[in-house]
């Protein structure tokens, strides 16, 4: 294994836990793929939000309707990695709508974690 795949990975496993996190309503794994500074900002019923780490992961908590081991769609669609700075793009449905978020990683401390994402929310087809 390379350390581009190793580093592949590790993202991967932080994406994931931003899934089941948002998903499932675990607010533990929110906290593990989210700095304790990351905001989260979109527009979602036509306004404009902008969260915290622990406001979107409360929210999550609050409204998750699959409990752990629940399928899910969620995929990760492109990602780009420049030294210590990663770029995802994931698409996901969450309360039946899809969602396109980029999700911007920072290595710190040897660990990656997603500092910013920036959501849109696709409208009904």
């Amino acid at each position: 294994m390379t350390q581009g795949d190793t580093t592949q990975q590790d993202i991967a496993a932080v994406v994931q836990n931003y899934f089941e996190g948002m998903i499932y309503g675990s607010k533990a794994k929110m906290q593990a793929a989210f700095h304790e500074k990351a905001l989260i900002v979109g527009h979602f019923d036509g306004e404009l939000s902008w969260m915290t780490r622990d406001d979107f992961a409360d929210l999550c908590v609050e409204e998750a309707e699959l409990k752990e081991g629940d399928s899910f769609e969620a995929r990760i669609e492109t990602s780009e990695i420049t030294g210590d700075c990663a770029l995802v793009k994931v698409v996901n449905q969450v309360l039946g709508v899809w969602f396109t978020d980029y999700l911007s990683l920072l290595n710190i401390d040897g660990k990656w974690q997603i500092v910013n994402k920036t959501y849109y929310a696709h409208p009904d087809a």
